[in-house]
């Protein structure tokens, strides 16, 4: 599974660890490495200038299966 989120994605990120704690900023690029990572979960709360609030991240990204083509032989 692979985060996508189109609009916005040059604005610096914003998430709140297990604990709570605020990391960031963060590019988009980062963002995503910390969910590779499992630094950010589904249930994660994220932020950028573009948000009015805090969001989980499923609610502001779309997590979508990469799926690459079958080659014919």
């Amino acid at each position: 599974l692979i985060p996508i989120y189109l609009p916005q994605q040059e604005n610096l990120w914003y998430y709140l660890d297990e604990t709570g704690q605020q990391l960031g900023p963060i590019n988009f690029q980062a963002l995503t490495r910390a969910w590779e990572d499992k630094k950010v979960q589904e249930e994660s709360y994220v932020w950028n200038e573009g948000l009015e609030d805090w969001k989980k991240f499923k609610e502001v990204l779309q997590i979508t299966t990469l799926k690459i083509p079958k080659r014919s032989l």
